[in-house]
Formats: structure tokens, C-alpha cells, sequence
């Protein structure tokens, strides 16, 4: 009856979620056979022991449900001594109800505290109860115990001997890896693939160090099966990762992308859309295999290569992420679906503006298919001195509020004053400043003698087509 109360006990703790080692299936054997076999022991334990383990786990309780059954335990313990009779049967099950809260608990301030307050409390039951069985039964239960402690050692030093193996190979992919997104960031897409490709290799070479015959039996051993978990998967992960990467990247030709007699080859830019969006995915699958093999029980070295390679992929990450969208959003920019139209105002910081300078020049871009063309340009002055009406500025309003009174809602009825352009780039909100110079601009501009723009440059658009001032 004793066996059937621990294999009770064993598979309801079974369901508490514990992860001794990642997997499952091995956790679910390891969970069922280590607290049926302390529950079994326990039918022949002192009671003053099954209550004191039911009394541990009510004190380190996880919730207010565990700590009403704790306590309940600890009773039943405390009765079964008033007894005076051995009640195996009821030891079994008070010990089963007590492992059950013990696994369930969790003193998150120090890791792995209830853990070994929970194996230490069942460690001494479980002695405790096996004095007390025939010798024969003992010696059966400790010969198999021993067994497993060896097979448990042999399955550390064949884990020892495949990180040895695999070691240099996951340092060499990590190191590699990391110069190709510094590479990816800098936009040398050729030299990134290159790393990757090497990445690859360093990857592959340490995943199949770590999956030889004699690594495998530790995915059963708790704590180091995490941590042989974690590795192979990056490795699996990066090796693939680092491979589509290379792949990618080696199709991406900025050269294609050069302004060639006027024209961007809009065909061209298709092409590349797919390859940037196979590196955002690569980058992406990468960084979720992190997170899925994060734990805190991992080893620091391997932690903290985690956590360095994470913060690379972190930074990398929004650069990729605004390549694939200049890349998806280009073609329109360029025209391909109509001519679209650019301000552009040339700056300078010979006075203080919110927009990085006093804005000296401006020119009107357009784009057709890809084709850059100058439609108009020339000074602020210009822009200024096109019309003598009335300019109005609608918005935006909190652009308004606060920038208005200088020289945009000041004039006569609200409008502008005669010099707006002045200071055109006096906030620095870009989007809003970019509304009031597409509103203004067709109410100022006039066909003007060639002037060459010069200085540092800013891209505002698209806008309406100039309207001519007589």
C-alpha cells in the first residue's frame, strides 16, 4: 500500500510544473520516481519526521491554498505520533501531501532556496524510513541509488568532454557572429557575409561536438541538462541564423543602388527587399532563441555570453528593422506609382535654429520612376520676397501655440509675416515643421534663376506642386 501512496504522490507532483531539466518526458520519470520512492520510505520514517517535513513545507508555502494543506499534513503527523502505532499507510500519505507543497513552493529572493530546503527535509525522511527496512531491502535500494549517482557522474564527464570538444568552436561562432553585426551595422553587407559564413561553420562544429553519443545521457541530469539544452539549441539556432544571414547578405549589392545618369533602378531596389527581409528574420529568430534558453540556472559563462550576444542582436536590431522598411517604402518615394515632389531645405548653423540651423537655401526635388530631378530652387530670401499677400498657416495647432508669434500667426488677421521663411526651421519637431513648409511653400514660390544649393541639407515631403507667382 506504501508503493501505491508514493506513486500517488509521485504523479500529482508530476503536475506541479517542477523542471528538474527541460524536457518534459524526463522530468515527469525523475519527478514521479523521486517522490514516490521518499514517500514509500516514509511509511517506515519516525513520525516526529513525517510531521516535521509536513511542517517545512507549510512554512515555506507558496500560496495561502498550500499553506491550509501544509499545515493540514503537519496535523495529521502530529496525530499519527498520539497514536502510538507505525500507520504506514498514513505516514506514506502525509509525507506524499508534504512533497507536493515542498515542489509547489518558491522563495523567489534566493534561487534554488526551496529547492534545497525541499530536497534536504525529504533527503532525511527518506534516510531516516530506510534505516528502519530489512537489510535486504536496503542494500537493493542503495545499489541502485549508487548506480545512478554513477550513471549521473559518467553522464557529467561525457557532457565535460563534448563542451571541451565544443567549446573553441562556440566561442570562435560567438566571436564571429558579433563582428558580422557590427559589420551589418556599418553597411558592409560583403564583409558581414563573410563572418556569417565563418560563423556558420564555428556553429555547425560545436552543435555536432555537443550532440555526440556520449553527450546525450546528461539531458537526464538535472541542472546540467539545462545548460546542454541552452547550447546546442544557439548553436543549432545560430548556426542557421548565421547561415541565412550570409546568404542574404550576399544579394544585396549596394552598387545596384547608385543614381546612374539621374535614375535609381526601381527594379534593382525590388530586388533586394526579400534578401533585407530574410536578415530581419534571421536577426529575429536568433534573439528569440535567447530568450527561449535564458535560465537562471545556466553556468555564468555561458549566461553572460548570452547576454552579450543579446545586447549586440538589441542594437542590431532596429537598424534592420529600418532597412527593410526604407527598402519596402523606397520605390513609392521614388515615383513608382507617380511623380512625387521634395522640399529640401539647406541649413546652416550660422544661427541657432530647432532644426539644426537658419535655413539659406532650398530646392524642390522631384522623383518620376525613380528619376531625381531639381524642379525648382534658390535662397530664403526668395521665398520671402515671392509674394507681398497675405500667407496663412492653418497648422498644426500646437505647432501654432507655440511657434506662431514668430512670424507665422503674428501678421495682419493671423497670417504670416513678410519674412516666414526665416524661421521656417525654428522647432524641432520635423513632422510638424514639415505640414507648415508644405502648406506655406505653394503660397510663396516663383520660377527662379539657377542657384547652386549648398551646405548640410534635410528632406521634407512630398508637397504640392509650386504654384507660380506673377
Amino acid at each position: 500500500m506504501a508503493v501505491g501512496a508514493g506513486l500517488v504522490a509521485g504523479l500529482l507532483a508530476a503536475t506541479s510544473g517542477a523542471s528538474p531539466t527541460g524536457s518534459t518526458s524526463i522530468d515527469a520519470v525523475i519527478v514521479v520516481a523521486s517522490v514516490g520512492l521518499v514517500a514509500w520510505a516514509s511509511a517506515t520514517a519516525p513520525w516526529w519526521a513525517v510531521a516535521g517535513i509536513a511542517g517545512v513545507s507549510a512554512a515555506i508555502a507558496g500560496s495561502v491554498l498550500w499553506l491550509i494543506v501544509g499545515l493540514a499534513a503537519f496535523a495529521v503527523g502530529l496525530w499519527i505520533g498520539m497514536q502510538r502505532r507505525d500507520l504506514p499507510i498514513a505516514r506514506s500519505v502525509v509525507t506524499g501531501v508534504a512533497l507536493n507543497v515542498l515542489i509547489r513552493s518558491d522563495l523567489g529572493h534566493v534561487l534554488g532556496l526551496s529547492a534545497v530546503i525541499g530536497i534536504t527535509a525529504a533527503a532525511v525522511v527518506f534516510v531516516l524510513g530506510l534505516r528502519r527496512r530489512s537489510r535486504p531491502v536496503r542494500r537493493s535500494v542503495w545499489i541502485g541509488l549508487i548506480a545512478t549517482g554513477c550513471a549521473g557522474v559518467a553522464a557529467i564527464l561525457g557532457i565535460a568532454l563534448a563542451g571541451a570538444l565544443g567549446a573553441p568552436d562556440l566561442r570562435d561562432g560567438n566571436r564571429l557572429a558579433r563582428a558580422g553585426i557590427e559589420l551589418l551595422d556599418a553597411g558592409d553587407y560583403r564583409a558581414a557575409a563573410d563572418q556569417f559564413e565563418q560563423a556558420t561553420l564555428s556553429f555547425s562544429a560545436a552543435e555536432s561536438a555537443l550532440t555526440k553519443p556520449w553527450a546525450l545521457p546528461a539531458a537526464a541530469v538535472p541542472i546540467v541538462a539545462q545548460n546542454l539544452t541552452a547550447t546546442t539549441e544557439l548553436a543549432s539556432t545560430a548556426a542557421d541564423a548565421t547561415s541565412s544571414l550570409a546568404e542574404a547578405l550576399v544579394l544585396i549589392d549596394p552598387e545596384q543602388l547608385r543614381l546612374v545618369n539621374g535614375r535609381i533602378d526601381l527594379d534593382a531596389l525590388a530586388l533586394i527587399e526579400q534578401p533585407f527581409v530574410d536578415v530581419q528574420q534571421a536577426v529575429s529568430d536568433l534573439d528569440d532563441t535567447i530568450g527561449e534558453v535564458a535560465s537562471p540556472w545556466l553556468v555564468a559563462p555561458l549566461q553572460d555570453r548570452l547576454i552579450d550576444l543579446d545586447d549586440e542582436l538589441a542594437d542590431a536590431r532596429p537598424r534592420v528593422d529600418n532597412a527593410v522598411s526604407a527598402v519596402q517604402l523606397a520605390p513609392q518615394m521614388l515615383g513608382a506609382d507617380g511623380t512625387r515632389r521634395y522640399f529640401i531645405a539647406f541649413t546652416t548653423p550660422a544661427e541657432t535654429r530647432g532644426q539644426g540651423g537658419f535655413m539659406g537655401n532650398w530646392a524642390e526635388l522631384t522623383a518620376t520612376d525613380g528619376r531625381l530631378e531639381i524642379a525648382n530652387f534658390g535662397r530664403t530670401l526668395d521665398l520671402n520676397r515671392a509674394t507681398s499677400a497675405p500667407r496663412e498657416v492653418t497648422g498644426p495647432e500646437d505647432w501654432l501655440e507655440q511657434w506662431g508669434r514668430y512670424g507665422f500667426t503674428s501678421g495682419p488677421d493671423g497670417s504670416t509675416q513678410p519674412e516666414p521663411w526665416s524661421n521656417v526651421t525654428i522647432s524641432p519637431d520635423f513632422a510638424a515643421t514639415g505640414h507648415v513648409i508644405a502648406e506655406l511653400y505653394p503660397r510663396s514660390c516663383r520660377t527662379h534663376s539657377a542657384r547652386s544649393p549648398r551646405r548640410e541639407g534635410w528632406l521634407v515631403g512630398p508637397v504640392r506642386r509650386c504654384t507660380r507667382q506673377n
